[in-house]
């Protein structure tokens, strides 16, 4: 019986890949801060992540895979609470690599990393080995954690692959089509207010579908060839303008435009595209059309 272990279950990310491996005939156990899990079905414990003693109450080696999802996102509130985000997102990676490390776990640890990681390229598609320049203490989190994974893997030999994620959306565990970028589009449109964006919408972006994304992850992490490796997962490249206008005729809506604030124009990075080459040299590719999908 093939067992995975999802932490940070009850997240969008996470939700979706238990629905996702339980449809792939994986037996689950999930994890969140949350007394309970989103669903039944599975065993599930509830931890906090920044404490090392409520890890330990897991037996990691009893999984092949292991997604890590716990964990804060966010821009300005990064900034705001930078403790937070350190102790959960840094020293909740730490917490849960050390016990993996102590129990003599073998399983391929899953970590979800993100676009906000790079520097921004106009209208060109980002390698994974192109100049990354964090700009929030979020992204800064991620970076760390990459680099986490790689010296325990070098001292240690623990097993992980790196995924990053650019735009997701889509959602297979609920009526919410989306969170993020286009589930912020969506909020606007289907209350008939105006979708706001700032600037001139421009901006380029690559969105993937969640089941695309599930898939990927799937598929790559259970490949020996993928362990210790980052890739950046695949999609379609719009304009953030090409993205609110699809949605805003789907709502019957319209799109609005807004001077940048001061403070969000200091952290944006412009264009993220991803250049998805490396993953789909696995035989890993995109079905998901973003118009057929949202």
């Amino acid at each position: 019986m093939k067992k995975a272990m999802v932490f940070g279950c009850n997240g969008y990310l996470g939700r979706n890949m238990c629905w996702y491996l339980q449809q792939q005939g994986w037996t689950i156990t999930g994890a969140d801060i949350q007394p309970s899990g989103f669903q039944n079905g599975f065993d599930y414990y509830s931890i906090d992540v920044a404490d090392a003693s409520s890890v330990a109450q897991i037996d990691l080696a009893t999984f092949e895979l292991i997604f890590f999802f716990s964990g804060l996102t966010g821009t300005w509130n990064g900034f705001e609470q930078a403790d937070t985000y350190l102790r959960i997102n840094e020293l909740g990676l730490l917490h849960f690599i050390r016990q993996y490390q102590q129990q003599q776990a073998k399983g391929r640890i899953v970590f979800p990393s993100t676009r906000l990681v790079y520097k921004g390229i106009a209208n060109t598609p980002l390698k994974e080995t192109d100049e990354l320049l964090p700009l929030t203490p979020y992204a800064i989190n991620k970076i760390a954690c990459e680099h986490y994974l790689a010296a325990f893997k070098k001292a240690w030999g623990i097993h992980y692959t790196v995924f990053r994620l650019c735009i997701p959306y889509g959602n297979l565990t609920d009526a919410t089509s989306s969170y993020g970028t286009i589930g912020f589009f969506e909020s606007m449109a289907s209350k008939g207010q105006p979708i706001s964006l700032y600037g001139d919408g421009q901006l380029k972006r690559t969105f993937s579908h969640m089941l695309d994304i599930l898939t990927a992850m799937l598929q790559a992490a259970t490949m020996d060839e993928t362990d210790g490796e980052i890739y950046n997962l695949g999609g379609e490249t719009y304009s953030l303008l090409e993205v609110a206008e699809l949605v805003a005729k789907k709502y019957g809506s319209t799109v609005a435009f807004a001077e940048w604030p001061a403070q969000a124009a200091i952290i944006e990075s412009g264009d993220t595209i991803f250049d998805s080459t490396k993953i789909e040299a696995l035989g890993i590719r995109t079905t998901k059309l973003l118009k057929e999908n949202l």
